[in-house]
């Protein structure tokens, strides 16, 4: 699959595949001027970015055993210390 591709080699193809798909959307009238979208260099930004996300993880377990003892262990010795 590598085609002797390096740095922006890479993004260059990667935009070459994408060209006929802007070109329709523009015909389309897909992008409005809120979407950022301005031209063929925005709308591979725009899909570039599409992978991004904040890498915070739901760590709910961590949260419910707090919880939990709460309940269970410290408001039971809280009660029978009053």
């Amino acid at each position: 699959m590598d085609e002797g591709l390096t740095g922006g080699a890479y993004r260059k193809k990667f935009a070459d595949l994408f060209k006929t798909d802007y070109d329709d959307m523009v015909k389309k009238k897909i992008f409005g001027k809120d979407d950022g979208v301005n031209n063929y260099d925005d709308y591979v930004d725009y899909l570039v970015k599409q992978g991004e996300f904040n890498h915070k993880m739901n760590k709910s377990f961590k949260q419910f055993i707090p919880g939990l003892l709460d309940i269970t262990i410290i408001k039971p010795l809280i009660e029978i210390a009053n």
